[in-house]
This record gives C-alpha cells, structure tokens and sequence, in this order.
C-alpha cells in the first residue's frame, strides 16, 4: 500500500519575516539611510513599518530620492500658504504725484534719545478731517496735555511749546534720557499724548477710526542755532500755510507763543485769566531756556 506524498506548508508568519529581512536588507545595502526602518520592520510588521521608513528616507533626501549630502541645502516643498513673497504684499507705497501726497515718515531706528536735546515733534492728522486751527481743539489739546501730569511719565515728559495748523500739530518737548532697563520716556509721552488727542476728538465729532496719518517725525535740537531755528519755525510756521496775522504784535493765536519771552520786540500778552487755564510747563533744558540766546531773540512775523 503505497503512501500519499503530504503537502509541506510554510508559516505565513515566517515567510513574512523571512521577506522582511530580506527586503530590509537590500534596502539597507542600497541606501544607508534606511537602516532603522529596516530594522523596525523585522521586530514588527515589516510590510508597513519598513516602507514608512523608507518613504520618510525618501522625504528626508532631495528632491531626486536620494539621500543628503553633509552640509548640503535641503528644498522644502511649496505649501501655498503664509510666507515667501507675495504679490500686493506688505506696506503700499504713496504716489508722489497725486495731490495732498507727501512721503512717509522712514521705518528705520531711532536714534538714542539724550536729556539734554529738546525735541521738535510733528503730527500729522489724516485728511478729511477738520481743520485743527479751532478753539474747541485748542481747548482739547490743553485738556490732553493737563491730564499728562497725571501719567506715570509726568515727571519724564514735557510739552513746552506748540503750534497748531490745519492738519498737524509742532510740540517742542522735553523728556529724559533713555534707561537702561527699555523705559524711553520720550516714545511713551508722545504715544500717550498721540492715543489720549486721537479719542478726544472722535468723542467731539462722533466719528471713529484713524486720526493721525503716519507715526511721529522727529528732529533733536542739539546746537543753540537748532534750538533758535526750531523754536522760531514753530511759532511762525502759520504764515508757511497761509494764515494772516491780526495786526502788528499780534503772534499766532493757536500757539503757546504769546507765552513766549524771548522776542526782541513788543507783542500782545493776554490778561492771566484768558490763558485758558494752559498747562504751562518750564522748559528745564539749557537750549530752550537760554542756549538759543547765543544767536539772538526772536524776531515777530512782520503783520502781512
């Protein structure tokens, strides 16, 4: 009686293993770099593990597959989304030729701020607005100006002089040097004067948004020469605009040069209880108390 062959079967298990070596191993002989996802393969499901390190072999090479060169340059794929340059991006330019354009004030460093240095300051009001040269807005800035003192920069920060014009304002101002620990009391006066002027005048025109055009200019008196020209461009910048005087020693109402005693003429002084209860401030540094005097006082706009 002759015995039947029996079929020999193999372990899928262990054919799986088998192949996963050997699948591993030739990946790790053709490409180095896949030598731990062959080697998760075999503890594992070689299958699935192994191929997933080889694609992330794959991913972690160049663009043609293979694997990266020591200080070599990787390209990261386009994404589509936030980055990289983009057309209409970023801050738009002004065109000079249109009319009321003028340039912006340059983003670039300030420089150090000294304590000894007055600063003139200029801001200018976006357009569409009323014009500044208001008694009621003359009221308001004195208001901003008196609740200041009530900051925690009152005794860093000074308003000693103004002006003001149609769309912007000249303040001469005064304020401590730069500490070492970031506290810069000239930025954050001038920020806090900018924030308190802008809410103040959409409260009393009912109206929201913006109301200064661009961030501050600002230009350091530095010489006695820079203090007289300075303070002499603020108290007569109305006859820059246009603006008439009343008559002869009459200065610019809707400034703090009647306030003024450097002038080398006579002029009208106001009776002490028709200042508007103005803030005054003493000016603390040398060139606007009397450094400016080294080239004279100040002559009084003739009355046109």
């Amino acid at each position: 009686m002759s015995k039947k062959p029996t079929a020999v079967t193999k372990s899928p298990v262990r054919v799986a293993t088998s192949s996963a070596g050997k699948s591993a191993s030739s990946r790790r002989a053709a490409t180095p770099g896949v030598a731990l996802g062959g080697a998760v393969g075999e503890v594992g499901d070689g299958r699935e593990r192994g191929a997933v390190g080889a694609s992330g072999a794959k991913r972690r090479g160049n663009a043609r597959g293979r694997p990266p060169k020591k200080g070599e340059q990787l390209a990261l794929p386009r994404t589509g989304g936030w980055g990289g340059k983009r057309r209409n991006a970023g801050r738009k330019r002004r065109d000079e030729n249109m009319a009321g354009s003028r340039s912006r004030v340059v983003h670039t460093p300030r420089p150090v701020h000294k304590g000894r240095h007055p600063v003139h300051v200029t801001l200018r009001a976006k357009t569409g607005l009323p014009s500044f040269r208001q008694q009621r807005v003359q009221r308001l800035l004195a208001e901003v100006l008196r609740d200041q003192r009530r900051r925690r920069y009152k005794a860093d920060f000074r308003v000693v002089h103004y002006s003001i014009q149609g769309n912007h304002l000249h303040l001469i101002v005064e304020a401590d040097t730069e500490r070492a620990e970031g506290y810069q009391p000239l930025r954050s006066g001038i920020s806090g004067l900018e924030i308190a002027f802008a809410r103040r005048l959409n409260m009393m025109l009912r109206r929201k948004g913006k109301v200064w055009d661009d961030r501050y200019h600002r230009h350091d008196l530095k010489t006695p020469k820079e203090a007289r020209f300075g303070l002499a461009y603020v108290f007569g910048n109305y006859t820059h605009h246009g603006e008439k005087s009343y008559g002869e020693g009459v200065l610019d109402m809707y400034s703090s040069a009647w306030l003024f005693d450097g002038w080398d003429g006579p002029h009208v002084v106001f009776d002490e209880r028709e200042r508007w209860r103005w803030p005054i401030c003493r000016a603390q540094t040398w060139l606007v108390r009397k450094g400016y005097l080294v080239h004279g006082k100040l002559t009084i706009t003739p009355c046109t």
